[in-house]
């Protein structure tokens, strides 16, 4: 299952790849301003780079992921939208500073191929460093929710936290042995349980093109199986 997940996951990221070339960036080669530690994925997220670095014998690379005062989530993208859904008022998340990723090296990305999301989404229409954050088009940040959201309910038995937490976690062998049996990991600091998907956070201007999104989505195959036998996508 852990297996179909994975090829699941990498449709999706290809799907977004493609679809986000319709929106113009300014990110090039070299631009690292975005890349913090404050990146958050899943653990399905996490095996995919874990695999990634331990088939390229890059495990080393770990070493690197030590940092403090960076961003643990309160709730997962999930909470988030059940939260918004029930007009409940979300906990704030700790206070924490903005440092670079630890894994950057020279300004590059050396997991490039298989970045998660978080860092996937991530990039600007107008440069980052003149206006101190990135100009992403509301209708790609909706967009953005909408996967991130997909991602969660794919990882449906996995945490959500930082990537420093997440590798932390998944290089116990352990705690990765228990994951890939598909079973939900027992509480660890700063990870949080995956929720299921309670509805999407979409405003009514981008509903059209979000419901064109899923349909699309929604013909995703692999070995077989269609990505609805993982995650709901009925809008």
């Amino acid at each position: 299952m852990l297996t179909l997940k994975l090829k699941f996951l990498k449709a999706l990221y290809k799907f977004y790849d493609q679809y986000a070339k319709n929106f113009s960036s300014v990110c090039t080669p070299g631009c690292a301003t975005c890349c913090t530690h404050n990146v958050l994925i899943t653990t399905l997220e996490g095996v995919h780079i874990l695999f990634y670095l331990e088939n390229r014998g890059k495990l080393r690379l770990l070493e690197k992921l030590h940092s403090t005062n960076y961003l643990r989530p309160s709730v997962t993208p999930n909470q988030l939208a059940h939260y918004c859904i029930h007009k409940i008022e979300p906990p704030e998340d700790d206070s924490f500073i903005i440092s670079p990723c630890p894994f950057l090296t020279n300004g590059k990305c050396p997991i490039y191929e298989v970045r998660p999301f978080n860092c996937r989404s991530l990039f600007s229409e107008k440069k980052c460093h003149l206006g101190g954050e990135a100009f992403i088009h509301p209708l790609l940040l909706t967009v953005n929710m909408i996967f991130t959201q997909l991602l969660e309910q794919l990882d449906n038995s996995g945490l959500y936290g930082n990537m420093l937490d997440v590798l932390s976690f998944l290089a116990n062998e352990e705690n990765l042995a228990v994951y890939m049996k598909g079973k939900t990991p027992n509480h660890t600091p700063g990870l949080l349980p995956n929720k299921p998907l309670p509805g999407f956070l979409c405003p009514p201007e981008h509903q059209l093109e979000v419901e064109k999104i899923l349909k699309e989505i929604s013909h995703i195959e692999r070995e077989g199986k269609n990505i609805n036998q993982c995650i709901k996508l009925v809008y």
